[in-house]
């Protein structure tokens, strides 16, 4: 089977001028939280309600963050920060719920609503493009991964799994600890036999295994890069692509950050409001002080980080109680402050835009 990964993409000059036009619209706002929130719920719906508008949307919010780091670092980890956080809380949340989460509650009744597994397949893209962009941390994806092999209750759901992990590692994506691939392995071959009495391997685990074996063996790859995967990728420029399209259904969300532009350049010393985010539209009961659903608690479940002895666990973030709003290391709770800024592009090994 042959694995090379490849992506069908908008041009970098779309890319880059969508990006531009955001980024600029929230160093400009009057209001710099109703701005940024405007600016993640575009991101987030754009970037996962298709996936094959997925990578082209990682790639502007990537392009966002570096453009935002030159002009205002809080605000550029503020953003990075709430954009993961936001769709890694829908992601939990979806995998436990037997309908969607919407921030319209009459959504389920039109015609183009998605059920559950449809929308996992585009979220799990975008998780793992996000991560292939180097806005996501490496140790939420280990427990994204982990936590799918312990509550998927079919087969074909594997698929999401399968997808996660083969985008995640391409682009700028780091390989993740081999300990975690092999206890992905694991969890999936035990939870089929015992839940899904598969006694032997469905089409789907064959093909997630085979992918887990390349990625191990990248893993023990002498020739591979430290860090990032010797498994080729491509970006393949799509003309039909367009971010103005992808974007066309938050019409409102655009024409809000357009309405809180101010008439003058903000100095980046201005902007002060960042902490300050509070109103992410997800749809939730919490009473949170984010807005947002908490994450899901994992701390009971059957496989933890310590579990697999990473190597890269070493930073541990700070314990916090449940009624602050933020859950344990297990459900994601790492502050912004623990997200180190990335460098520039060119220091990141990988092909660029590929025409074709």
């Amino acid at each position: 089977m042959d694995l090379t990964r490849l992506f069908e993409v908008a041009s970098q000059d779309k890319v880059s001028l969508m990006a531009r036009e955001i980024y600029t619209l929230l160093l400009k706002s009057t209001n710099v939280s109703r701005s940024l929130d405007a600016a993640l719920r575009i991101l987030y719906d754009s970037g996962s309600s298709d996936a094959a508008n997925s990578r082209t949307i990682a790639l502007v919010s990537r392009s966002i963050y570096v453009e935002l780091l030159d002009q205002n670092e809080d605000l550029a980890e503020e953003f990075r920060y709430s954009l993961t956080r936001l769709t890694g809380t829908v992601f939990v949340d979806l995998w436990h719920a037997d309908t969607l989460p919407s921030y319209d509650k009459d959504a389920r009744d039109e015609p183009e609503f998605q059920p559950p597994d449809a929308q996992l397949g585009c979220i799990s893209s975008f998780i793992s493009d996000l991560y292939a962009m180097g806005l996501m941390p490496k140790n939420w994806l280990s427990e994204f991964a982990l936590f799918i092999t312990e509550v998927f209750m079919h087969r074909d759901q594997l698929s999401h799994l399968e997808a996660l992990l083969n985008r995640a590692t391409s682009y700028m994506g780091e390989k993740l600890p081999l300990a975690v691939y092999l206890k992905v392995a694991s969890n999936v071959r035990r939870r089929c036999h015992l839940i899904l009495r598969h006694n032997e391997m469905t089409r789907q685990e064959l093909a997630l295994r085979h992918l887990l074996r390349a990625l191990i063996r990248d893993c023990w790859s002498e020739h591979s890069l430290p860090r990032h995967s010797s498994i080729p990728y491509q970006h393949i420029v799509n003309d039909d692509y367009n971010c103005d399209m992808m974007m066309l259904d938050n019409i409102d969300d655009l024409e809000e950050l357009y309405r809180l532009e101010g008439r003058e350049h903000i100095n980046a010393t201005a902007v002060s409001d960042t902490d300050s985010v509070v109103s992410l539209s997800v749809s939730t009961d919490s009473e949170s002080p984010e807005g947002l659903r908490l994450f899901v608690d994992l701390e009971g479940s059957e496989t933890s980080l310590s579990d697999v002895d990473s190597e890269e666990a070493t930073d541990k973030p700070r314990p916090v109680s449940a009624s602050s709003g933020y859950m344990s290391p297990r459900s994601l709770s790492l502050g912004q402050r623990q997200m180190k800024p990335i460098d520039s592009l060119d220091q990141i090994p990988g092909d660029e835009l590929i025409a074709p």
